[in-house]
Parts: structure tokens; C-alpha cells; sequence
């Protein structure tokens, strides 16, 4: 008995041992078969590297013609190219590595960067250990231009807002102005507006009802001339004067008169459009749309809620060139 169980014992170490031969021979089959890791930067091959570089690239609207691939000679790293790309002067080239970078963020890579030329020439390298990965250089070309106009917003609903959503949105990292309309609450709105360092306008219409900025039809020329006097000297600190559509179109002329005769611009309402999201269009969607109809630089209104939701998209359109400033800085007065 004691015979067969040591019989028994010797086949199955034979039999394990058989199977770690096996185990062994297929995996140096398999090692011989598959790249080594140093080419595939581990999770990452060179050319999912090169692809999510380019892609990169054409995020910031830097256009194909602007970038080329060379030729590099062989050695032991794994490029057998590397780029070489023209970068218009308004796009730093840390910003688009910082992007590259944050993309990468989890992938076993290093960077390694160097200025050949202050603010003109730069070169980046991607390593996996000791084997680069990806080579590129960085050129300032003053002759190339994205060409992207600038863009302002005007928050159309603060009057409507709580004191906790005004500080809120007065602490919200984009520029903007907001937009009121003459009455003693928008007296005390303005100091807090100010004192933030941000900047409103004043809209004016036919249905104001505090009594001292009132502007009716049935009011003298005189008592007319009050009410605008009362609503300049009350708002001076206003960058904006809007007019909004009056229900009578004499008093809009007298009004418009009574600013022109004061040398104080303003422009009519109905020049800025509304950004809102439609049962049809996205918020995001109706952003692009009006930038695409827009010619050239211009102003939009916007409630606060949807102008905070579009913080991601700002960002985007910041990458690809648009600039985003104070309503001010737009030249659009007549």
C-alpha cells in the first residue's frame, strides 16, 4: 500500500513538474512574440501617443499645415519622426503641455522640456524609462494668427437674485458685466457691484417704476430731462447705457436726444442677443451658434445660472483662441 501511495506521489510531481515546463516555454514564446514594453511606454504606444498629441494640437485650432513630422535616424529609442510645430505668439507653449500632460496624467510617462530660445524655440521630450517616446519642437511664428474675436457677457437677472447668490456670482472667476435697471435697490446693488471690481450697465425703458427715474410719455420735456439727468448723475459710475424698445417711439427719440446732447453714448438693447438653452438647442450649442452668426466681436446677454453652466465651455473655446472680456473693452457705442 505504502508503495502505490509513493508511486502515486512521484507521477504528480512528475506531472507538475511537466506543467511549469510548459508554463515557461510559453512564456518566453510569448515574450518573443510581444513588443517590448520600453516601445509601448506601458499602456501606451507610441502611436496612441503621437495620435492623443495631434489631437491636441487641433484642440488649440492649431491648423495640420502649422505642424510636419521629420525623419530622425534610428537608434534605440522607439520615434522613428518628430514633430516640428509653428505656434502663433498668443499661445504659450506650457499651456498646451499642461493639457498634454493632464491627459497623460495616470500613464507611467516623464517629460522632460527645454527653452532654446527665450519665449521662441522650445523642445519637449516623453519618456517610458529610457526610451523616448515622443520628440517635438516648438516654434513662435509671428506670421501665423488664430484670428478668434473677443466676446462679452451681460448677466440679465441680478435683480432677481438673493444677497447669497450676487456674492456668488461676484466671486465667479470670468468677466462679465450686469446689467439694472434704475430703482433704489439697484442704488445699493451698484456699491457691491463696484467694490467687487466688477462693472454694470444701465438699461433704460417706458416701464421703469421708481417715480425719479420715470420716463413717461406724458411727462414735460422738462420733467422728462429730470428723470435721464436723475438716472445718469444716481449711475454714473455705469460703463453701458442700453436702451430697451419703448412703447412710444417720440419718447424713445427724446430720450435718445437728451444722451446725444450730454455727449454720454449708448447703444439700443436690440444690438445684443440673448443666450439662452431651447427646446431644440443646447445651452453650449446656442453659444456656438451665435458666435458662428456673430461678425466679428460682440456682446451677449445671459441669465446668471446658464452663464455659470457654461464654465466648461468657456474653457474649451479659451484653448482654440476665443477671448472672453469685460463688455466695456467692446467698442460697439454709437
Amino acid at each position: 500500500m505504502l508503495r502505490i501511495l509513493t508511486l502515486d506521489r512521484q507521477k504528480i510531481i512528475s506531472i507538475l513538474l511537466g506543467i511549469s515546463v510548459f508554463l515557461l516555454v510559453g512564456n518566453i514564446i510569448i515574450s518573443k512574440i510581444s513588443p517590448a514594453k520600453a516601445s509601448t511606454g506601458g499602456n501606451v504606444s507610441v502611436k496612441t501617443l503621437n495620435d492623443e498629441f495631434e489631437k491636441t494640437l487641433l484642440e488649440f485650432d492649431l491648423k495640420p499645415e502649422w505642424f510636419k513630422r521629420i525623419p530622425v535616424k534610428k537608434s534605440q529609442d522607439s520615434i522613428s519622426y518628430k514633430y516640428r510645430i509653428r505656434v502663433p505668439k498668443d499661445l504659450p507653449v506650457p499651456v498646451i503641455l499642461n493639457e498634454l500632460n493632464s491627459k497623460l496624467l495616470n500613464q507611467p510617462l516623464r517629460f522632460s522640456s527645454r527653452e532654446m530660445k527665450a519665449h521662441k524655440e522650445s523642445s519637449i521630450r516623453i519618456f517610458f524609462e529610457n526610451a523616448v517616446l515622443l520628440e517635438s519642437d516648438f516654434i513662435m511664428d509671428t506670421s501665423i494668427s488664430r484670428n478668434k474675436p473677443v466676446y462679452g457677457f451681460m448677466i440679465n437677472d441680478i435683480e432677481n437674485m438673493s444677497d447669497n447668490e450676487l456674492t456668488e456670482l461676484l466671486s465667479y472667476p470670468e468677466k462679465f458685466a450686469l446689467l439694472l435697471t434704475p430703482s433704489q435697490r439697484s442704488e445699493s446693488l451698484k456699491k457691491q457691484i463696484v467694490e467687487s471690481g466688477r462693472e454694470f450697465a444701465i438699461v433704460l425703458h417706458d416701464d421703469i417704476p421708481e417715480v425719479k427715474y420715470r420716463l413717461d410719455e406724458n411727462y414735460s420735456k422738462g420733467r422728462l430731462n429730470g428723470s435721464v439727468g436723475n438716472i445718469i448723475k444716481s449711475f454714473s459710475e455705469a460703463k453701458l447705457f442700453l436702451l430697451d424698445e419703448f412703447s412710444n417711439k417720440e419718447l424713445a427719440i427724446q430720450v435718445e436726444n437728451m444722451f446725444i446732447r450730454r455727449k454720454i453714448k449708448y447703444v439700443p438693447l436690440s444690438r445684443y442677443s440673448q443666450i439662452s438653452e431651447k427646446d431644440y438647442i443646447s445651452l453650449p450649442d446656442d453659444l456656438h451658434s451665435h458666435i458662428k452668426r456673430s461678425q466679428g466681436s460682440d456682446i451677449f446677454l445671459i441669465t446668471s445660472k446658464d452663464f455659470m453652466q457654461l464654465y466648461g465651455e468657456f474653457k474649451n473655446l479659451r484653448k482654440r483662441g476665443y477671448k472672453f472680456i469685460i463688455p466695456s473693452a467692446i467698442n460697439y457705442c454709437i
